[in-house]
C-alpha cells in the first residue's frame, strides 16, 4: 500500500474529484456530514472549516493505492477498515471524513 497526502483549501475540487460519477465511485463511509447529494457533503465541510479559522490549509485527501494484484481480495468491508485504520494511526481522529472507492 502506498499512500499520497495533498493538502489544500478548497473542498468542492477534492469532493468533486473523489466522487466523480465517470469513475462509478462508492461512498464506503463518513462521519460528520450531510450525505443528501455532492453539495450537502461540500457544504458540511465548509462550515465546519469556518468554525476554526487558524486552519489555513482545511482539506486533506489521502489516496491509498493497493497493488493490481490485490483487488480480488479487497472487499468493500476491507476497503473501510484498512482507511479507518490508516486515519486512526495517522491520528485522525474526531473529525469530519468521506471515504470512496
Amino acid at each position: 500500500m502506498i499512500a499520497k497526502i495533498v493538502k489544500g483549501q478548497g473542498f468542492k475540487g477534492v469532493v468533486n474529484y473523489i466522487l466523480d460519477k465517470e469513475k462509478n465511485t462508492e461512498l464506503l463511509d463518513s462521519q460528520g456530514v450531510r450525505l443528501k447529494n455532492q453539495d450537502s457533503i461540500i457544504q458540511s465541510f465548509v462550515i465546519q472549516a469556518e468554525m476554526n479559522m487558524r486552519l489555513s490549509k482545511p482539506v486533506c485527501h489521502i489516496s491509498l493505492d493497493f497493488s493490481s494484484q490485490d483487488r480480488s481480495k479487497l472487499d468493500n468491508e476491507l476497503m473501510t477498515k484498512i482507511a479507518n485504520n490508516y486515519m486512526k494511526r495517522m491520528g485522525i481522529s474526531h473529525t469530519q471524513y468521506i471515504i470512496g472507492r
